[in-house]
């Protein structure tokens, strides 16, 4: 009998970080992904980790101590995860309404201590970033906020799972479960059966279809689908990462929003340049179910946004466009901890654009819930008992 004492679903940045923190806690692991790692929503992201971007509260919190594991991580890791830590990041403004919010957010009674935010100047701004657009004004300068290379990241915690004895089985799909009562026992697979003391649901956009095979269907992760566009690879053009002040208002104002093709599509627009030198565009936050396809209204947006602030863009061939699926949830935190009354069953998805930042975390939440039963602080925010 193939027997684990934990079997996780999914071998994204959520999945591998969970076999990790596993593996390294002493557990037999087994990983059992539909594809490859990096073929779902981790190979169709950005290594933005802002926590400018995390809600007010709890969001915010569990953000912040994923960032104390990053640093940790990059030490223990063999091979490199291309962490780049404070950095910092630029949120573009374009009008006077995204210069008002920017400044309400400047006061924020919630900022972290040790962190701060500032507004740069037209010779700032162009400074810091010498092919942007001159005429525009103003940027909000994040200094505490850092990039990491998602695939080497993601690879990274692979075979480092790999080498403290987890196993990995790719092109390997989920069809039901095994259960003793309301015990989960194992998985059903298109390559046999699996069987484990504990079972992780970490499988991102598609963790609700795996909780729906175990008679819980009413969970509220849906594919939220972010377009991303890649630039011929140049020199070096773009020396931050770039977001625009459009994102905050999509994410926190969105009643605002009077297009009414932004407010389908969800449109912003985020920036940043790869060692390589390719120059990602993305995205859009748009539901449309499963589609992984890519729309003219979403990639015109996106370029049009992009060349207005870096106008040396008008001169460059796309070299690739395509899709990702975000999970998303309506209060926007993840769903982690027990799926119901179900004994032997974890979830840990749901992370929406935050599975990077929040995967150490998250991965560190399963290995003491398995390991032993609780956790270090209150997950309850997480529970999925909100959603059922």
């Amino acid at each position: 009998m193939n027997k684990s004492d934990v079997i996780v679903i999914g071998a994204g940045a959520v999945g591998s970080a969970s076999a990790y923190f596993l593996a390294r806690a002493g557990k037999k692991v087994t990983v059992l992904e539909k594809k490859d790692s990096c073929m779902g929503t981790g190979g169709a992201t950005g290594g933005l980790l802002s926590w400018f971007t995390k809600k007010p509260g709890y969001h915010l919190e569990l953000f912040l101590r994923s960032k104390v594991l990053f640093p940790q991580l990059a030490e223990e890791l063999e091979g490199d995860i291309g962490l780049q830590y404070d950095v910092g990041t630029l949120q573009i403004i374009e009008n006077e309404l995204e210069y008002d919010l920017v400044k309400q957010s400047m006061l924020r009674e919630d900022i972290p201590q040790g962190f701060h935010l500032e507004m740069l100047d037209h010779k700032q701004l162009h400074e810091y970033e010498p092919y942007m657009a001159d005429d525009l004004t103003n940027a909000l300068l994040i200094p505490e906020s850092g990039y990491i290379d998602v695939f080497k990241y993601i690879y990274a915690l692979v075979a480092n799972a790999k080498r403290l004895g987890a196993e990995f089985h790719n092109e390997t799909e989920v069809t039901g479960f095994l259960r003793e009562g309301d015990r989960v026992i194992g998985v059903h697979t298109n390559k046999g059966d699996f069987y484990a003391d504990t079972v992780v649901n970490c499988c991102g956009t598609w963790g609700g279809k795996i909780a729906a095979m175990l008679g819980y269907e009413t969970l509220p992760i849906k594919p939220r689908r972010g377009q991303i566009v890649a630039m011929e690879p140049c020199g070096p053009r773009v020396m931050h990462m770039i977001t625009s002040s459009s994102y905050q208002t999509v994410k926190f104002h969105p009643e605002l929003i009077t297009d009414e093709t932004i407010k389908r599509t969800g449109y912003t627009f985020a920036l940043e340049q790869s060692e390589a030198g390719t120059i990602l565009i993305n995205g859009t936050r748009e539901f449309a179910d499963f589609d992984k396809g890519i729309t003219f209204d979403g990639i015109r947006l996106m370029i049009q946004g992009a060349a207005k602030v870096y106008p040396c863009l008008k001169d460059m061939k796309i070299m690739r466009m395509f899709s990702g699926l975000r999970p998303y949830t309506p209060d926007g935190l993840p769903i982690v901890g027990k799926l119901g009354d179900l004994e032997g069953f974890i979830m840990a998805c749901g992370h929406e654009g935050d599975g990077i930042a929040l995967s150490p975390i998250t991965g560190s939440i399963v290995a003491d819930l398995v390991c032993h039963g609780q956790t270090s602080f209150d997950i309850s925010p997480l529970s999925s008992r909100r959603f059922l």
